[in-house]
């Protein structure tokens, strides 16, 4: 699962036009938690999450990382909306 990991932040570096050299940590355990203690570690002055915006019994079901790391972090949280329809259902006629 590493190699796979590291493979797949190396391609990333790549299509965000970063460095191969940029530096990348890969930590193990529950995902909220890993990320605060790694930011804070690194004297992060703010992390930046990805979510996929789901609601209802799906979050219910799947929990949300970036909901976690958002209520625990005391370090500010930017969390940024994945995939964005074309209309959102409030714009639909």
């Amino acid at each position: 699962m590493r190699v796979k990991g590291t493979a797949l932040v190396q391609r990333a570096l790549a299509h965000a036009s970063l460095a191969s050299d940029t530096p990348v940590a890969i930590i193990e355990g529950d995902p909220a938690i890993a990320v605060i203690v790694a930011a804070a570690e690194r004297h992060a002055t703010v992390i930046v999450v990805g979510t996929h915006g789901r609601r209802g019994l799906s979050r219910f079901f799947l929990g949300s990382v970036a909901e976690g790391i958002v209520r625990t972090s005391d370090i500010p949280v930017l969390v940024v909306r994945g995939k964005i329809p074309a209309f959102p259902k409030e714009r639909r006629c």
